[in-house]
């Protein structure tokens, strides 16, 4: 995979909300897959999508909706206390001023994205209706 390529497979975490983004690039990279599934290695502080055209039998994924497989949608946004939950309790103290953005790479044979938790970057939150990145602190 080509550097420029690398540098779009793009994740946010965002724990005010509890919601996952999986950008559009992300998406497309793991061959637009009707199913994801998220996976945390805490050993290794990795996290990654894998993409499934079907549920994985005793294991735990998340439906895409038709309307995000479609051209319009920028981003598939998926919402779980849970795993916000776990990342932040591998991860250690993150604001819930900010929003967190991880760069990984994919593997497009086994259909897997994967973001290390070692880089994990703030981004400030940005109000409604404004083009400028606003803190709420």
């Amino acid at each position: 995979m080509s550097r420029s390529k690398a540098s779009e497979i793009k994740v946010t975490f965002d724990p005010f909300r509890c919601r996952i983004r999986i950008y559009r690039n992300t998406y497309r990279a793991l061959g637009s897959p009707k199913h994801i599934q998220f996976l945390v290695n805490p050993e290794e502080l990795y996290f990654a999508i894998l993409g499934l055209d079907h549920p994985m039998r005793g294991g735990t994924s998340n439906k895409v909706p038709d309307y995000y497989t479609r051209n319009t949608q920028q981003s598939i946004e998926v919402y779980s206390t849970l795993m916000i939950n776990q990342i932040l309790e591998i991860v250690g103290q993150l604001s819930y001023d900010n929003i967190y953005q991880l760069a990984g790479d994919v593997d497009s044979n086994n259909r897997i994205a994967y973001f290390s938790l070692r880089t994990i970057t703030a981004v400030p939150r940005r109000r409604k209706n404004e083009t400028e990145r606003i803190s709420t602190t």
